[in-house]
């Protein structure tokens, strides 16, 4: 297709003859109306302005661009639509994108915040551990506590009486030691269950239970021994006298 000579119907005003020729080699044309200006002299100068057929008036400089702005506001309309008007179960990719985006900076600017209380509950575990260890070994009536068969000593009394009185309830459990011979394991733990029957009258009687673990530390007669030998040999809790110049001789 292509422009003929611009005939001209009035100032400023004139007529384009636009030839459009099929594949078959007809032609076919069209008037058109667009704006022209006329060159000094009276010589006839190209038009500034064109007109597509069927279309508003455009710079043909920027036809172009003008399709290319056109398509980007297109797709920039249809992504803001997609991520607005888009189901709340579905998983659209800019949709991702500006979530991971946003939680990932609130986190960078919450720093070392979210991170410190699993380091801290790291750090206390091995304290809250040696506490439950420690109440176990409060609570485990040993080897020593009973008698040849099987009876509580007066040491043993003791130890019961202090188990169900000053371990924490939620800590309550008397631990017997496991006697090597099955009879007497069976003698101590009836043993403390009396014991402990006796004293909670109007209360509920902790459970009783077996375990391996052995007594560790000191016998009683040689921490006696040595506390004995102690104060024996303490000296006399007085200040040496003053010798000299300073107290005045």
């Amino acid at each position: 297709m292509w422009l003929k000579r611009p005939k001209a119907l009035g100032k400023g005003i004139a007529s384009v003859n636009w030839v459009e020729r099929s594949a078959s080699g007809r032609s076919s044309a069209r008037v058109l109306p667009m704006l022209f200006k006329w060159g000094s002299g009276g010589e006839e100068r190209l038009p500034e302005k064109s007109i597509s057929p069927g279309g508003p008036l455009f710079s043909r400089t920027s036809d172009t661009e003008d399709i290319m702005r056109r398509f980007w506001l297109t797709a920039l309309a249809i992504a803001l639509l997609a991520t607005t008007v888009a189901p709340a179960k579905a998983d659209y990719p800019l949709e991702r994108f500006w979530r991971n985006f946003w939680r990932t900076a609130k986190a960078n600017n919450k720093w070392p915040s979210p991170y410190t209380m699993a380091d801290r509950e790291a750090t206390r575990a091995p304290f809250q551990m040696m506490i439950d260890k420690g109440w176990q070994t409060q609570s485990t009536m040993n080897a020593h506590y009973f008698q040849e068969d099987g009876h509580l000593t007066e040491a043993g009394q003791e130890k019961v009486l202090a188990i169900l009185t000053h371990v924490p309830a939620e800590k309550r459990m008397i631990r017997v030691e496991r006697a090597a011979d099955p009879e007497l394991t069976q003698a101590r733990l009836a043993a403390v269950q009396q014991a402990a029957t006796s004293i909670m009258r109007n209360g509920e009687v902790p459970p009783v239970t077996l375990t391996d673990e052995r007594a560790w530390g000191w016998p009683a007669l040689e921490v006696d021994t040595a506390r004995r030998k102690f104060i024996e040999t303490m000296p006399d809790p007085r200040l040496p006298k003053k010798q000299g110049f300073i107290d005045g001789t």
